[in-house]
């Protein structure tokens, strides 16, 4: 039997933001399943909450996260290579 974990933005958002009490309580359970999966909200609340704090986003902090929708970076993407929108 596969153990999979949801993730939630509000569990994971405190620890990727640095704070510690939630850090080492929240990495402990989540290294305790060999799957997390996520929907792609959890990516776009970590990008507002890393904006907000005039942080860069890394997508390696949620790399190990299997998306139940395709990633932001997927979706716009795909989104500039509709007609005429080049892909920087």
């Amino acid at each position: 039997m596969t153990s999979v974990a949801y993730v939630d933005p509000s569990a994971l958002m405190p620890a990727i933001l640095g704070e510690e009490l939630f850090h080492s309580s929240t990495r402990r359970r989540l290294d305790a399943f060999p799957h997390l999966m996520s929907s792609n909200f959890l990516e776009a609340e970590l990008r507002v909450a890393f904006k907000r704090e005039r942080e860069d986003f890394d997508t390696s902090s949620v790399s190990s996260i299997a998306w139940i929708y395709p990633t932001l970076d997927e979706q716009q993407e795909t989104v500039a290579r509709g007609p005429g929108f080049p892909i920087p």
